[in-house]
């Protein structure tokens, strides 16, 4: 039986409130992205009107030749708080995977030396595991008040949203309701952790240098898409191949006029954009899979890549992504 001791009580640092400032900051979003397509249509399609002859210039750039991107970084703004909070949450459970093998350890220290099991668990209550900690105070608060120490560890393997800490949790739990020695599981259950950690930690550190060759081979695409933009597009979008795509010597090669010229150049820039975005959105996510094994880690690194894509954009078309 745990003796009563006074309970630790954990201080939750989100109310109600802060909860649903998520839910003010996604409607005020989206309502501020309804409003800029519903000023883009007017300064658009009713340029005559009084609303738009009375805009700012600055306004009719913004809906007319940048349109795109300022909807695109109002979907940035709406999607940015939910991905900074999943990327969030996964760091943190990467973690309190770290930090789960150090305090079984403790666990079983504190069992050897005498205490049961449910004891072992509160006083490692006072001790520093990182993201772990708050999990730790939770499980001892509910130690403190009585609860099955068997429910209270079930809990903590359902919040903890890791298959690891769950399976490794889950044969705590079976390992002490058959008896035994259960410091030796605990102890064997921590070493296994602590390897699967480190050889975690060495896949990373050995998969950094590809994340860094992804990057360098991101800038070399930008700089051929220049290259080849400035010095072969140009001069093949003002020529057309008679006798189809095959080259022969019978074919022959005619100026186009300006606005066939003008359409099949923003054809080019186009394809070539789109191609420069998809390849900073897909590089980072898998920069991600390689230096941390899951996409989500990759979502920082494809904000980066596409603001690269973007200058990539505007130093070599112009700027505007359309």
């Amino acid at each position: 039986m745990v003796t009563r001791k006074e309970p630790i009580v954990v201080k939750k640092s989100r109310g109600m409130l802060t909860d649903s400032l998520k839910y003010v900051h996604l409607a005020i979003s989206i309502l501020i992205l309804i409003g800029f397509i519903a000023l883009m249509l007017v300064m658009n399609f009713l340029p005559e009107t009084r609303l738009a002859t009375t805009m700012p210039d600055f306004v009719d750039i913004f809906t007319g030749k940048y349109y795109v991107e300022v909807i695109i970084g109002l979907f940035f703004l709406i999607l940015g708080p939910y991905v900074w909070q999943r990327t969030r949450a996964y760091g943190r459970l990467l973690d309190m995977e770290s930090r789960f093998p150090e305090w079984l350890i403790d666990v079983a220290e504190a069992k050897e030396a005498g205490m049961t099991l449910a004891e072992s668990v509160y006083s490692t209550a006072s001790s520093n595991y990182g993201a772990l900690t708050k999990e730790v105070k939770g499980m001892a608060t509910e130690i403190s008040w009585g609860r099955s120490f068997t429910r209270v560890l079930s809990d903590f393997a359902v919040r903890s949203k890791s298959k690891f800490i769950a399976s490794t949790i889950y044969t705590i739990i079976a390992a002490n309701k058959a008896g035994g020695e259960i410091t030796k599981t605990i102890r064997s259950a921590a070493e296994s952790a602590d390897k699967r950690q480190t050889i975690r930690d060495e896949q990373s550190a050995g998969m950094k240098q590809y994340v860094y060759m992804s990057y360098f081979s991101f800038m070399i695409f930008i700089a051929v898409v220049y290259i080849v933009y400035t010095s072969f597009l140009k001069e093949l979008g003002g020529l057309a191949l008679g006798g189809g795509l095959s080259f022969s010597a019978s074919q022959t090669s005619m100026e186009l006029d300006p606005a066939e010229q003008e359409a099949k150049m923003a054809h080019y820039r186009f394809v070539i954009k789109i191609l420069m975005l998809e390849s900073a959105i897909g590089g980072g996510l898998y920069a991600g899979v390689l230096e941390k094994g899951s996409a989500y880690a990759g979502l920082k690194h494809s904000v980066l890549l596409l603001v690269v894509a973007y200058i990539g954009i505007f130093v070599t078309f112009g700027g505007s992504i359309v």
